[in-house]
């Protein structure tokens, strides 16, 4: 941890970096390392930074153990929301925004929690004290069962077998009793699952929850996998980009309150999860207008798909319609600023000009992608962070405020337009 006054806290992990085709030497490979870093505000921390340092805590049997842990708490820093971790199975725009303001399309939030809250708050507080170093079966009974019978499923044990690919439960709903709207994979209590454990999972320590989901969804017994470890609840989709490594994910305890984060009653986090944990949400129901019928977890992810590829579409046209002109004003202005405003500009020196503009357009959209992609050190070194596209973008968004009319005069106070300040930060990046 570093620290100048106490006010700003570096957490800093040094990450270790495999290396590959490495030939054997006299001396001892050197290991590659990286480290990342999470600053936090000591006396304004941010919710998902509490949720990351909650992790920190050493719980593991060795020190091994409790690097993949820490790793794993690295990781949920640079993807986590407020209420929820979500890995690219659906949209965060789509989740923040839509869902909570679209009471049209979205009628069920309007729905009340608390009731299911207090039930699932009770079923929580009496099995939590005694979870921990439990068997899977001491979870599944008092805990993954009630928990999933209060949700409005019902339940079907898998097989009884080694096989990876045979679901630990098979979840039904009423409207179709035979065919499950999802299947389960149950873990012990806080078992890793990103990986294989043999600390806290003495009956199947080598299993990889990853794959094992992989393997179900190939099977297309359901279009919806439900991965947990009574503390985290994980969906899984087989029309995931990546089926193993994008899903969404919940932590059960803190949206219950188990960790006086809500001590008072549901929020907003309990409300995501019982909304898109519980059974009517997986439930294909028909909808006026609509040919196939859908669930609300299928509403989601087809309105996340839509939402991104309309995205796309305005930034394209923003992009090269907006920005590529008030850029190329900008070097025309620049030119009569120094040669005078009646210099005339012939289509040869035009020209160079919309080939400058799109050199550096290219450039800024690959420094936003490869920063966003951790392929520059945004979040290893504050020397670069403080240069960085994302340090720019940071503080020109924060000038320009939240007010759409109000941008424009703003922005025209927080920079000079005689200046080229700016241009010159963006220059030294991409030089």
């Amino acid at each position: 941890m570093l620290t100048a006054n106490f006010d700003r806290l570096d957490f800093v992990f040094v990450e270790r970096i495999p290396v590959e085709g490495q030939t054997s030497t006299i001396g001892t490979p050197q290991p590659k390392v990286r480290p990342r870093t999470i600053s936090v505000e000591r006396r304004k921390p941010e919710r998902v930074q509490l949720r990351v340092l909650r992790r920190f805590t050493w719980t593991e049997a060795d020190a091994f153990a409790q690097y993949e842990k820490l790793l794993a708490a690295y990781s949920v820093a640079y993807w986590s929301e407020d209420h929820f971790n979500n890995r690219a199975l659906f949209s965060d725009y789509f989740l923040k925004e839509r869902l909570p303001n679209s009471a049209s399309d979205f009628p069920e939030w309007t729905e009340d929690p608390k009731p299911a809250y207090k039930r699932l708050h009770d079923i929580y507080t009496r099995a939590l004290s005694g979870l921990s170093g439990k068997t899977k079966q001491s979870l599944r009974g008092e805990l993954l069962e009630p928990v999933l019978s209060e949700l409005g499923f019902r339940i079907e044990s898998g097989a009884k077998t080694a096989d990876p690919s045979e679901p630990d439960y098979r979840m039904y709903a009423p409207s179709n009793g035979h065919v499950p709207v999802a299947l389960c994979l149950a873990y012990p209590w806080d078992r890793f699952l990103d990986g294989k454990d043999d600390k806290r999972d003495a009956e199947t320590p080598d299993h990889n929850p990853g794959q094992r989901v992989v393997s179900l969804l190939e099977k297309a017994e359901a279009p919806w996998i439900v991965v947990t470890n009574g503390r985290l609840w994980r969906l899984y989709s087989p029309r995931a980009q990546s089926r193993a490594s994008n899903y969404y994910e919940i932590e059960l305890d803190e949206a219950l309150g188990q960790i006086a984060l809500h001590p008072s009653g549901p929020a907003e986090g309990f409300r995501y999860f019982w909304l898109l944990f519980r059974r009517p949400s997986f439930e294909r129901i028909p909808s006026p207008g609509e040919v196939k019928p859908r669930s609300l977890l299928d509403r989601l992810f087809d309105g996340s798909q839509q939402y991104a590829a309309e995205l796309g579409e305005n930034l394209k046209e923003r992009v090269f319609q907006q920005i590529f002109r008030l850029l190329a004003e900008g070097f025309v202005a620049n030119i009569r600023e120094r040669e005078g405003p009646t210099t005339a500009i012939p289509q040869e020196r035009l020209d160079a000009i919309f080939q400058g503009v799109l050199t550096l357009l290219y450039r800024l959209l690959f420094l936003l992608y490869a920063e966003a992609r951790d392929l520059l050190p945004v979040r290893e070194t504050l020397e670069y962070s403080s240069v960085s596209i994302s340090a720019i973008k940071r503080e020109s968004s924060g000038a320009a405020g939240s007010l759409l009319d109000a941008v424009a005069g703003k922005l025209k106070k927080h920079y000079r337009i005689d200046s080229n300040a700016l241009y010159g930060r963006l220059a030294r990046l991409s030089a």
